[in-house]
């Protein structure tokens, strides 16, 4: 059971933002995205059907997962390398590449990062050992 607050959901749809839902019955959040960018549409268009908790819903790939914190951070240039793991958001990239690194095609979001220009903030990442 999703705990989903409907003047929330409203207000991100309107706004072309983002909401979270939580599962009441487990430690599971969805991050719902409104997809209005070309961007965007291109990673619903190659998500991956999961089933989860028994129901069918499509998830971005991991490349996608990865390519759009990459996003989120924005360039990361100014950042001391003595603080780099004091963000969230690099921890949860390291974390989720390192993991993964065998299933992951960095071609693919090394182009994909070239699109947006922030190929100094996924070189920089990739240098990081943890």
């Amino acid at each position: 059971m999703f705990d989903v607050m409907k003047d929330q959901f409203k207000i991100a749809y309107q706004e072309r933002t983002n909401v979270s839902i939580f599962d009441k019955k487990s430690f599971l959040r969805l991050d719902i995205k409104v997809a209005d960018k070309k961007r965007e549409q291109d990673v619903l268009n190659n998500a991956i059907k999961e089933r989860i908790l028994g129901k069918e819903l499509y998830v971005a790939s991991l490349e996608y997962v990865l390519i759009g914190k990459i996003i989120y951070m924005g360039f990361i240039d100014d950042i001391p390398n003595s603080e780099l793991l004091e963000y969230q958001d690099i921890v949860d990239f390291l974390t989720l590449f390192h993991a993964n690194r065998e299933k992951i095609n960095l071609a693919f979001i090394k182009k994909k990062i070239k699109e947006t220009g922030l190929e100094t903030t996924l070189n920089r990442l990739l240098k990081i050992t943890f």
